[in-house]
């Protein structure tokens, strides 16, 4: 889904907002920008975690990563991927 599929807020708010956003230094922007990341990808994993309790993390995390980046690659690159982490995640994590 796209931004455009979720926006709900009228252009007038979205105008304060950006008014309000830029009025902070770009260090206080990128901690902002970082902090939603940080949240957004503690959701994600809340969320795959409790579809799928038995998971190891190793699975958690390669989940994680298709659900960020599956419009980012065509289906046979994310399969690549995807066994090329997951073989990382063999030699290294378990």
């Amino acid at each position: 889904m796209t931004y455009s599929e979720f926006k709900d807020t009228p252009e007038e708010i979205l105008k304060m907002q950006q008014r309000i956003y830029l009025r902070h230094s770009d260090a206080e922007r990128l901690q902002h920008t970082s902090d939603l990341i940080r949240d957004i990808r503690k959701l994600t994993i809340s969320s795959i975690k409790a579809d799928n309790p038995s998971w190891s993390n190793s699975k958690i995390q390669l989940e994680l990563f298709r659900r960020i980046y599956s419009e980012d690659f065509s289906e046979e690159e994310m399969k690549k991927i995807l066994i090329h982490r997951k073989n990382y995640f063999k030699k290294h994590f378990e």
